[in-house]
This record gives C-alpha cells, sequence and structure tokens, in this order.
C-alpha cells in the first residue's frame, strides 16, 4: 500500500486557520511587536497545536541570514582538543545555537600562533551571521578584518584592542585571593608558573600574583612564562632552584599545566603538600579523585559561553545592548594541596 505524500504546513496555513495575514504569524513567530495580546496567543496556539515549525531557510534567505554562527579558536586543533576549557566552551555553544536553529562553524589555527588562518576562512566566506573568538591573539588586523566585513562578534576574554562585546572573568581578583590563601597557609616563596606574558589574562593574573604579594608579610615570589603548548616546566624548576631560589609553593595559570607539573614534581621526587604546596588557576574534573585535592581556581565556563552566545544572538537581531561586557565572578575550591586541613569552595566577589 502507497503511503500518501503529506505536505508540510507552511506559514500561509497557519494565518488561513488563524484568519490572519502572513505577515502577523510572521511577527508573532519572531517575537516583534504590532500584534494583539489575544491574536498572539491564538496564533501560538495554533502552532503548538500543529507542531508548527517554520522553514528556516526560506527565512534566512528572506532575511539574508546564513543561520550559523562562528567559533574562532585562536589555537591548532591539537592543542585545544587536548586542552579542557575549549571543549565545554564549544558545547554550549553548539547546544545554544541549536535551540535557536543555528549551527556551529568551527575555524582553527592551521599552526599555532597562525591567527590569520582561523579568521579568513570564516569570515572571507561570509559564511557565518556572527562570531565568537577567543580573545588571546585578537590583534589590530584581525579586528580591522571584523570591522571590514562588519561581522557582529563577541569576545570570550578582554582585548586590549577592544572595550565593548565581550565576557569575562575576574582574573586579577580571582589570583590575589588565590596567592593570598596560600599566604596565610604560611607560604613564603610562592613561584608562579603561567603562559604567554602578551596574553591579557596571563597579564591580570599577574598582577593580581603581586597584588596579594605586596599585601602580605613576609611572603615573596617570582613570575616564570612559558607555553602552554610546550610547557618548559622542569627547567623553569631547575633554574629557579639553581638561582638559590627554592620554592615552597608552586601554582601554575593554566590548567594546561596542571598535568605536566605534577609529573615534573614527581621527576624531581617532591611531595604535596609536604615538600611544596601546589595550586592551580583551573580546574580539571579529575581532581576530586586526587590525594591530596588540588587547590584551585575554579573558573565559570558553562556560564561564560551562555552569556557570549546570548549577546551575540542580540546583536545578530539588531538589538541595542546597553550593557556591552560581562564580568563573571570565580571560585577558590579548597583542598588539601596547600596544607589545607578542610575542603570547602569560597565565593570571589566581583570587584565591578
Amino acid at each position: 500500500m502507497k503511503q500518501k505524500n503529506i505536505r508540510k504546513l507552511t506559514i500561509k496555513d497557519v494565518a488561513e486557520i488563524a484568519k490572519v495575514s502572513k505577515g502577523t504569524v510572521s511577527r508573532v513567530l519572531n517575537k516583534k511587536p504590532g500584534v494583539g495580546d489575544k491574536t498572539r496567543k491564538t496564533i501560538e496556539t495554533i502552532i503548538k497545536k500543529l507542531n508548527y515549525s517554520p522553514n528556516l531557510i526560506a527565512q534566512n534567505l528572506a532575511s539574508k541570514k546564513t543561520g550559523n554562527i562562528g567559533v574562532i579558536i585562536p589555537h591548532q586543533a591539537e592543542y585545544y582538543l587536548s586542552n579542557p576549557y575549549w571543549p565545554v566552551l564549544l558545547s554550549v555553544i553548539t547546544k545554544a545555537a541549536a535551540t535557536v536553529g543555528y549551527t556551529i562553524l568551527l575555524s582553527t589555527a592551521l599552526k599555532e600562533g597562525d591567527i590569520d588562518s582561523a579568521y579568513e576562512f570564516i569570515i572571507k566566506g561570509k559564511r557565518v551571521d556572527g562570531i565568537i573568538a577567543g580573545s588571546e591573539l585578537l590583534g589590530e588586523k584581525q579586528l580591522s578584518i571584523l570591522y571590514h566585513y562588519n561581522v557582529p562578534f563577541v569576545l570570550i576574554g578582554k582585548s586590549p584592542f577592544v572595550n565593548e562585546y565581550y565576557v569575562d572573568i575576574e582574573n586579577r581578583r580571582a589570583m590575589e585571593v588565590l596567592t593570598t590563601h596560600l599566604a596565610v597557609q604560611g607560604f613564603r616563596r610562592i613561584l608562579f608558573i603561567c603562559g604567554p606574558e602578551t596574553f591579557p589574562s596571563v597579564k591580570e593574573r599577574v598582577s593580581g600574583f603581586y597584588d596579594a604579594l605586596e599585601k602580605a608579610s613576609g611572603s615573596t615570589g617570582i613570575v616564570c612564562h612559558t607555553s602552554y603548548d610546550k610547557p618548559e616546566v622542569k627547567e623553569i624548576i631547575q633554574n629557579q632552584k639553581e638561582n638559590g631560589f627554592l620554592p615552597d609553593a608552586l601554582v601554575v595559570g593554566a590548567s594546561d599545566l596542571v598535568l605536566c607539573t605534577l609529573m615534573i614534581l614527581r621527576e624531581l621526587n617532591m611531595n604535596i603538600p609536604g615538600d611544596i604546596g601546589f595550586a592551580s588557576f583551573d580546574t580539571l574534573h579529575m581532581y576530586e579523585y586526587f590525594k591530596p585535592r588540588i587547590t584551585a581556581i575554579k573558573q565559570p565556563i558553562k556560564e561564560l559561553t551562555k552569556s557570549a552566545f546570548e549577546m551575540l544572538f542580540a546583536l545578530i537581531a539588531g538589538k541595542h545592548l546597553i550593557k556591552k561586557s560581562k564580568i563573571l565572578p570565580c571560585t577558590l575550591e579548597i583542598g588539601e594541596s596547600c596544607r589545607e586541613k578542610e575542603i570547602r569552595t569560597i565565593e570571589i566577589e566581583t570587584k565591578t
């Protein structure tokens, strides 16, 4: 027995059933004003009852929209896939985009440091309606490309070249709180190993580190920079020991550096926290299985990403944003790796 072809419902069908124009139905679908409450409720009831879904492709063609959102991760794929931060960010954006009928186009650097390739792939093909991008390698050249092609964008993290349309955390304040905690625990020689000194987030964390040491009585510290993709942790620790600075506490400035640092400390026969305290800026899911549990700053990655998407989608819709940036608070998750007696969490309030 042949199955009858079932014609897909159109916006015209909904309009005829509701006895209104197609334009009225369109305004309801797009949540635009100009429709009375009673009429709007009637149309919404019909849409729900018929399980009607608009033709997104036709809508996008009519409005000259692609239906795509670009995500630019300023690192090569091999690096970002091994990093706990970016996969979480990408999964949240993908889920949020799907709820509004959008798809994600991901662009990464062909090789580490080649950020131009990531931007050129997305922008020059005019494939997207907006972009969410990591800010750490954004320069004036990339910014000029964004402005030239008039693409709405939101940055994850602050940039010295952009003073609006970004979301970030209180990097400086969070690092100050973490360093102060170490000083209160009695650590006097703190080594801070962090990422490239050109990254805005790294600069802020270094500032917070020194802010805390200026206020701490009797504690000193040294900052050493390294790359995230090829960290030189062992050389840094050995060089500091040879120079007479034997740290009694070590802080790594990102989750990228955690596992390799723990391996190096084991190679050097340095036990945590007996020989050296250990803390990190960023958490890993596996921390709860570590013994001792690592003391760390936890970033609200999901909330950060959701805020970025909401801001971008508002820009794509042509809305005027009164608040053009957002700073989210972190938490200090206290473990046992810095001589603590009790596992607990401290909320870090933002200053802004």
